[in-house]
């Protein structure tokens, strides 16, 4: 019997994380969390640097770090586990059919069934506000100029079409975690 592999997605700021935290918080022990920016601290303290050293290396680490975090969720998924995977997932969605395939073929290979979380904001103005809260160095380099922000939008877009099937989240109101963990639980998951 295969596990769930859940794909929480949604750009950079949208409250991925902390949706799936809540989820963790209401569901644990039955669910695994993948968080790319944990996996990237975990990289960097294996390479014996910082974790802004790997981020300013990031493209080129990028596979590597990729490769370590489906693996890792290959073996958990084959463990029977929901795996959250908690990464924007949008440019892959937008503009890499081929990265499609091969979570399709993930799902097969562990016999798993594929859920898709859509994390977003509705209102343009709260998510740069909360991107300037938040302050991290990656956001600065989208918000230096009105036309760095246009670019990183009209690539990532901040709602996105999501596949038929998915459960659409809007971060900027309270989110009732019962509700996911039931749309998880209930999904007979999707083929993208």
């Amino acid at each position: 019997m295969g596990g769930c592999l859940v794909l929480v997605a949604g750009i950079s700021g949208t409250g991925k994380t902390k949706l799936c935290e809540g989820i963790v918080k209401k569901w644990k022990p039955n669910v695994v969390h993948l968080n790319k920016d944990k996996t990237l601290a975990e990289y960097a303290k294996m390479k014996g640097t910082t974790a802004e050293e790997v981020l300013r290396d990031y493209k080129k680490e990028r596979k590597f770090v990729y490769d370590m975090y489906y693996r890792t969720a290959e073996e958990e998924l084959e463990k029977g586990k929901t795996v959250l995977l908690d990464n924007p997932h949008v440019k892959e969605l937008l503009h890499f059919p081929e990265w499609w395939e091969s979570i399709n073929r993930l799902c097969e290979r562990t016999k798993s069934r594929l859920v898709f979380i859509k994390c977003f904001i509705p209102d343009l103005r709260e998510y740069r506000e909360r991107l300037e809260r938040r302050g991290l160095g990656r956001d600065r380099e989208k918000l230096r100029t009105s036309e760095t922000f246009r670019k990183f939008l009209e690539y990532e877009p901040l709602d996105f079409k999501a596949p038929k099937g998915s459960l659409a989240v809007d971060t900027s109101r309270k989110v009732d975690f019962q509700k996911v963990i039931g749309f998880i639980e209930r999904s007979k998951g999707i083929k993208l």
